[in-house]
């Protein structure tokens, strides 16, 4: 085992490594944990891009239902105007027809 060797494996477990047995267990748990690490990093890549393709979907639906409701609403309030604006003619020739009768009497 080289210097450079003893040195990372002190730097990494605190002590200096005398024997190379001892030395490969350490280098196969590096290994394992670099393993371990890829695997959870795709792990947290596929699940974010999961999550965000859920927000994708469903803000996709909200803005659909969102138009539908907008035009509904849009709608009711044009047969109400239209209807109001009805109420208010024949109410204003009542109104006339009203005046004239008085004028009459």
């Amino acid at each position: 085992m080289n210097e450079q060797e003893k040195q990372a494996c002190k730097s990494i477990t605190g002590k200096l490594i005398s024997n190379s047995n001892h030395f490969e267990k350490t280098h196969d748990f590096l290994l394992k944990l670099k393993s371990q690490k890829e695997n959870l990093s795709l792990l947290y890549n596929y699940e974010i891009n999961k999550a965000n393709k859920i927000l994708e979907d469903n803000e996709k639906l909200y803005n659909s239902l969102l138009s539908k409701i907008r035009s509904n609403e849009e709608s009711k309030i044009f047969f109400i105007k239209c209807h109001m604006e009805k109420f208010a003619k024949i109410f204003f020739d009542l109104s006339n027809i009203l005046q004239e009768f008085y004028t009459v009497i």
